[in-house]
């Protein structure tokens, strides 16, 4: 599968996939607690 979105664990100083239309490989059994959205709710 291809993962679509940055890392918030890299730096945009050393880290190509920390902008958001990276895109980068990962195989289909394997999970990652870095990848993900964000939602802000404003009160």
């Amino acid at each position: 599968k291809v993962l679509k979105g940055g890392s918030h664990l890299c730096a945009p100083s050393y880290c190509r996939r920390y902008r958001p239309a990276a895109r980068h490989a990962q195989s289909i059994d394997s999970s990652t607690s870095h990848v993900g959205f964000r939602c802000v709710v404003r009160p």
